[in-house]
């Protein structure tokens, strides 16, 4: 019988440094734990016609955190997210459930700023960084970027 769960250990994070059009992913391998909390509003809808408070669904909402192991040495990955936070810098970023390449996998792409770099120094652990992105606004070319659940064909 085939294991066919998604451990964590094999989900993969990237981020784009092509276009949307062709993107060309990097792999942020040195990803401790991610989470994706994703939520949305709900509006109260209450009328005279019934007595119930009955809701109607409104705006979603979407933030990643995520630590990351530093290392000794160049980084072009903590420079990129480095980078965003400093200059607010809009990268694109993909959180799948395994390999970007691999048909059937599935996850959130996005436009994203760092808006979060916390430093984490705990005594018998390695050095690493608790990074928040949250989702922003991004006009592409006349084309509003919009987060999105991607799938691979």
């Amino acid at each position: 019988m085939a294991f066919d769960n998604t451990i964590g250990k094999n989900a993969k994070a990237y981020y784009n440094t092509g276009t949307y059009a062709i993107p060309v992913w990097v792999e942020i391998k040195k990803v401790t734990d991610l989470s994706i909390p994703m939520s949305k509003n709900m509006t109260d809808l209450p009328s005279r016609e019934m007595d119930w408070v009955v809701k109607g669904p409104g705006l979603k909402t979407l933030q990643v955190t995520f630590g990351y192991l530093m290392v000794v040495g160049a980084d072009t990955v903590f420079d990129a997210l480095l980078g965003s936070f400093i200059s607010d810098t809009v990268t694109e970023f993909a959180f799948m459930n395994g390999a970007i390449a691999t048909s059937a996998n599935q996850g959130i792409r996005g436009q994203f700023v760092v808006s979060g770099m916390d430093e984490e120094q705990g005594l018998e652990e390695g050095l690493s960084h608790a990074f928040t992105l949250d989702i922003v606004r991004f006009n592409d070319g006349g084309t509003l970027r919009i987060p999105e659940w991607y799938i691979i064909a």
